[in-house]
């Protein structure tokens, strides 16, 4: 009868045994099976964290168009200048 480490030893060298009984050829067909199967799925495509910021930045500085529309800059800006103004006034009235 084996104990445990014999049969850990024995069975390490039954798979490697197995292994190496079977030929590269096949192993190569199976995976393309698997492949044409749909058994092993391939990751999409993803660029890099810094390939994409690049290349929007190059895309930014070629380009002339604004990046904020007219209308709401023109908004903003009124606004804070009349923000400005009530500051302006109140500190000549308390001064």
């Amino acid at each position: 009868m084996f104990g445990w480490m014999e049969l850990l030893f024995h069975s390490a060298a039954i798979r490697r045994a197995i292994v190496n009984l079977i030929p590269s050829a096949l192993v190569i067909a199976t995976r393309k099976l698997a492949l044409t199967t749909g058994g092993m799925k391939k990751k999409p495509h993803r660029y890099r964290p810094r390939t994409v910021a690049l290349r929007e930045i190059r895309k930014y500085q070629k380009s002339t168009k604004p990046l904020i529309r007219k209308l709401p800059l023109q908004r903003l800006i009124r606004k804070l200048a009349q923000n400005f103004k009530i500051f302006l006034c109140r500190i000549l009235l308390s001064g």
